[in-house]
């Protein structure tokens, strides 16, 4: 429980870091943005990152994303990836980068699960080896140890401990990493914003040492790169089959700028800007919209209006994760971007980590206003460690186990009561 500073409301769902409620970031945003921007400063000085992007007239321009940095000498970028030494920037590159990577199998807790080939075979027998999910294969999951973005909420805060001292990785090392059962390749983290160069370069190796196959190339991103990086991501995703999934994390730019620290300007501009070439190849499908859900700062308002920054002619679509339900096969066609609302977690302490309290939950999205996820599928966080997964045995029910859910419920209910009588 804790208590707006501007409006005095209190609720469970005001968040004791931003000190202040959502009506007030809508209502008042120059007084509730000063009120955000100390969380935003002590979240990143803890990990000794720049706490706004540096703004020196004399200093270095870095141009890869939107917050267009101008390094001072012997200062570091917003991200933490680049710094002035003497008159020129050192740190990562094209050729090396910060990030780890893992073999995680198909399918996967990716956000374009449900319609991506890996998952569903969507664009077989061009784009996926399988008519169904992708079972034997790998995605190589590239996780980058930076961001443009400081999401308070963020589930995956720990690239912020690597940003500064993670070793450098050379493209080469990555696109080796590619194995004959590979499938896809996925970029997130952090954001591969602030390394794309690198991931352009990498994916460009990998393809080419493995002419010939399927190797699908994807993003998921806050989507503040420049332009022209853009471009670059679009044209590999759809020579490759892969796809482009961005995170929308608000469409208002006040509580855009409470939650992540940034204006989401840059994102929705790059947005539109894919969206211009999904009909190129409807499916698989091209780009993917991610909104995640922040308790009491995200509601219906922020999510049900997707379709509304498209070009003409496009729609949204979603999808209601269900067991064993196919995605519908409409969402994947014609001019419509495949939305999915995440939930995520509430913006205290979020390097403070707790797994159990990170769930995911994919609804159809109707406009005006939508139902807001009652439950949660319980999924495990993506770990950026070096290493390949393997998906451990399902154990057999016990015959016991199994005949007791054929019980009546009359007959269930008595037999717990017992259990617990003679237990006591």
């Amino acid at each position: 429980m804790a208590i707006c500073s501007l409006c005095g409301s209190s609720s469970a769902t005001v968040s004791k870091t931003l000190r202040v409620c959502l009506n007030c970031i809508r209502e008042y945003p120059e007084q509730a943005l000063a009120l955000t921007d100390p969380a935003h400063k002590t979240a990143r000085t803890a990990f000794g990152l720049p706490d706004k992007p540096p703004r020196d007239p004399n200093g270095i321009p870095c141009s890869l994303c939107v917050n267009e940095c101008r390094i001072p000498d012997g200062g570091i970028g917003y991200c933490g990836l680049r710094r002035n030494v003497g008159g020129r920037l050192e740190g990562v590159s094209s050729d090396q980068g910060r990030l780890s990577w893992y073999h995680d199998p198909l399918p996967t807790n990716c956000v374009a699960d449900w319609v991506c080939p890996g998952g569903t075979g969507s664009g077989y027998p061009r784009w996926a080896y399988r008519h169904g999910p992708e079972r034997g294969y790998a995605n190589l999951a590239v996780f980058f140890q930076a961001c443009s973005f400081d999401c308070l909420y963020c589930q995956n805060w720990h690239y912020r401990e690597q940003s500064l001292s993670a070793p450098l990785r050379s493209a080469e090392s990555l696109a080796a990493g590619v194995d004959s059962r590979t499938s896809c390749v996925c970029f997130f983290g952090g954001d591969p914003a602030p390394q794309l160069p690198f991931s352009l370069h990498a994916a460009r190796l990998a393809r080419e040492r493995n002419e010939g196959r399927i190797l699908r190339i994807c993003w998921e991103t806050g989507g503040a790169m420049a332009p022209e990086l853009l471009d670059e991501m679009v044209e590999t995703a759809l020579s490759s089959g892969g796809c482009i999934k961005f995170d929308l994390k608000a469409w208002d730019d006040n509580l855009h700028r409470a939650l992540t620290g940034n204006t989401n300007q840059r994102t929705l501009e790059n947005f539109r800007r894919a969206a211009v070439r999904i009909a190129e190849r409807p499916d698989p499908p091209l780009l993917l919209a991610s909104t995640l859900l922040v308790p009491g700062y995200i509601d219906a308002q922020e999510v049900g209006v997707p379709g509304a920054g498209l070009p003409g002619g496009c729609e949204s679509s979603g999808f209601v994760e269900g067991p064993h339900r196919q995605p519908p096969r409409a969402g994947v066609r014609g001019r419509r971007v495949v939305t999915t609302v995440t939930r995520q977690l509430f913006p205290e302490k979020r390097f403070l980590f707790d797994p159990d309290r990170h769930g995911s939950a994919r609804r159809f999205l109707r406009v005006p206003g939508i139902d807001l996820p009652q439950t949660s599928k319980i999924s495990n966080c993506r770990q950026p460690e070096h290493r390949n997964y393997e998906i451990p045995p399902v154990p057999a029910p016990r015959l016991r186990q199994t005949l007791f859910q054929f019980l009546p419920p009359t007959w269930r209910l008595l037999i717990c009561m017992l259990k617990k009588y003679s237990a006591g």
